[in-house]
Parts: structure tokens; C-alpha cells; sequence
């Protein structure tokens, strides 16, 4: 695994070698290109956006660039209360 500024240097990766990338970047957009350089045929991307205009444009990114099947889903947080029974 590589934890790296990806903004500002890239993903020190060669072409077709990860299985998934995952993001959690204000502008994932501006490293669409690389992350879908580095991934292979099957390679899955993941990008956590808390703004629907972020989602946006990284969903119009990642169509530019090639992706296909790109699903948007929604996390929830949910408080459970577990009593002692």
C-alpha cells in the first residue's frame, strides 16, 4: 500500500498494477487520469465526497477518462442503542 500526496506527485505506481484505488481528497477529479493509469482491467476506484458538486465532477471525470459502470452510493450514519437484557 502507498499513502502519498497524489495531488501534488502522483501515484508512484506502474501503468495496470493496482486492484483498487481509494480517495478521500477535496478535488479527486484532478487525479482521475493517474488512478485510471495505475489501475488494471478489473481495477475497482473509490472516492469519498461529502458535497454532491464534488461527486459531480468526478463522476463527469471518470466518464472522460474511460470508466464504466460507475455507481454513486450513499453512507448513512445510524446511532443504535443495545440494551442488557
Amino acid at each position: 500500500s502507498h499513502c502519498r500526496d497524489v495531488l501534488s506527485t502522483g501515484f508512484d505506481l506502474p501503468d495496470g498494477c493496482a486492484d483498487a484505488v481509494f480517495l478521500d481528497l477535496p478535488a479527486p477529479w484532478n487525479v482521475v487520469d493517474d488512478a485510471y493509469r495505475c489501475l488494471n482491467d478489473r481495477g475497482n476506484f473509490c472516492s469519498f465526497s461529502p458535497c454532491i458538486e464534488q461527486i459531480q465532477r468526478t463522476c463527469d471525470r471518470l466518464r472522460e477518462v474511460g470508466f464504466e459502470d460507475i455507481r454513486v452510493i450513499e453512507c448513512l450514519l445510524r446511532t443504535l442503542e443495545v440494551d442488557k437484557r
